[in-house]
């Protein structure tokens, strides 16, 4: 079983969930802005009559709700109002002032502004709960192919038990080869598996494959809320039940709605991704290609540090420290990557004792230059890229490898490119072969 392609698509996939999140994001945003400038004089009147009859009814009034700039906005278009009970019910009626051109540029009905404001705010409701649940699918998805290679490769572990009736294996090869048959089987098993709760996955991994997941600061009890918070969404309305309170030990009143804005799903992306990166991570003995696995992983850390998602790289790379499948040289690659992630995370001291006792003597010049850099000895940096810059260490790599972030900011580095002004012009690019199969695949799915 192969597991390094599945992890790439997986990450791509979800990578590619927020970019389309955060565009229709923007887009609502950019809707609520135009609203909250048309609609200004609307909302004022709307949130001044509600001031007016929670005070009718014996409230106080607020003033962080009704402030000084909606009341100016009132009395340019408010002429009068009274505040009466018909049928019952409090009614407000209001005439407005001669507006003039006003009405040409603004729309000052009340009960219009409140409707489009709504509108705006369920359009951003429905976003974001919609990323949540293809965020999930996105996850199980990957779950479900894990399940189906293991399946394939350790048929043992899973269909050991598994019987089937002549009359049924009679049927089933009059229409079917041995392979589509074996196939039905592993769609039918893998149905079952997705079936069951995310924590008995984890269970069967552990037990049937002998698999080490490295979830020790909470990470997997957050997905879990993520994971239990999307069946709420889909069949609860949002609103707290006793199956999510049991499944996150959260201890909420039941019935209560659960909050899922921006900043949660922005979050919840994050800790997805860590949960995949640590599943694929625990499963990796049982694939043929675990260096692939371990050159993906170092590939998507690194790609954390430039996002500066430094909690996602440092998370990475202190698996890759523990890898037995990487050389020397990449565990000390990514033991300084690691530092990197803690020293942006926490503060240079978090990991000042650790880089000083960092033996660079035998060593490569560049590792040199990095435990430097890592104490941000901008002087010493400078002298050391000047032994290695060229074919050695590109320009690339001091210009986009988060260990020279600090260094970037220095006098000394603006010296430094100075002096080497002609060698910094020059632009380095490495194409991924693969890309073209995607681009092309991007280009037919525009065009059908």
């Amino acid at each position: 079983m192969e597991l390094a392609g599945l992890l790439m698509y997986s990450v791509r996939q979800i990578k590619n969930l927020e970019k389309y999140y955060d565009t229709q994001f923007e887009s609502l945003m950019d809707e609520k802005e135009k609203i909250l400038k048309e609609y200004k004089y609307g909302i004022a009147l709307n949130k001044f009559f509600l001031q007016q009859l929670k005070e009718y009814e014996g409230g106080e009034p607020d003033e962080d709700f009704l402030g000084e700039e909606d009341m100016k906005l009132v009395d340019e278009v408010l002429e009068s109002h009274t505040i009466d009970y018909i049928d019952g019910e409090p009614r407000i009626l209001f005439k407005l002032k001669d507006l003039g051109d006003l009405e040409r540029d603004y729309v000052v009905s009340p009960v219009s502004a409140m409707q489009v404001v709504l509108e705006n705010s369920e359009h951003i409701d429905i976003l974001c709960e919609s990323t949540l649940m293809m965020l999930l699918v996105r996850y199980e998805e990957a779950i479900s192919k894990i399940f189906e290679g293991l399946i394939e490769c350790y048929p043992n572990a899973y269909l050991k038990e598994k019987t089937i009736t002549f009359s049924e294996f009679v049927e089933l090869s009059a229409t079917n080869t041995m392979a589509e048959i074996k196939k039905k089987y592993i769609d039918r098993e893998v149905e079952e598996l997705m079936r069951m709760s995310v924590s008995e996955w984890y269970r069967i991994f552990e037990t049937r494959h002998s698999a080490k997941f490295s979830f020790e600061n909470d990470e997997f009890n957050d997905f879990l809320e993520i994971y239990y918070r999307r069946n709420v969404v889909v069949h609860n309305n949002g609103r707290v039940n006793d199956t999510y309170n049991a499944f996150t030990k959260a201890e909420l009143e039941v019935g209560d709605r659960l909050v899922t804005n921006r900043d949660y799903i922005k979050k919840s992306i994050k800790g997805v991704l860590i949960i995949l990166y640590g599943t694929f991570w625990g499963l990796k003995k049982t694939c043929s290609d675990k260096k692939d696995v371990d050159a993906v992983l170092f590939d998507i850390g690194f790609g954390n540090m430039i996002d500066r998602n430094w909690n996602a790289s440092e998370y990475i790379f202190n698996l890759l420290l523990n890898s037995k499948d990487s050389t020397a040289s990449s565990k000390i690659s990514a033991k300084v990557n690691y530092w990197i992630s803690q020293k942006n995370r926490y503060g240079l001291d978090s990991i000042r004792k650790e880089v000083d006792e960092f033996d660079t003597s035998a060593l490569d010049d560049v590792f040199k230059v990095a435990k430097l850099a890592l104490v941000d000895d901008f002087p010493k940096v400078s002298e050391g890229l000047e032994r290695i810059l060229g074919k050695e260490f590109p320009v690339d790599y001091i210009e986009n490898w988060p260990l020279f972030l600090q260094y970037r900011t220095s006098e000394e580095y603006v010296v430094f490119k100075e002096m080497h002004k002609e060698v910094f012009e020059v632009q380095d690019y490495q194409p991924n072969i693969n890309d073209a199969d995607d681009i092309e695949t991007a280009k037919e799915r525009v065009e059908t």
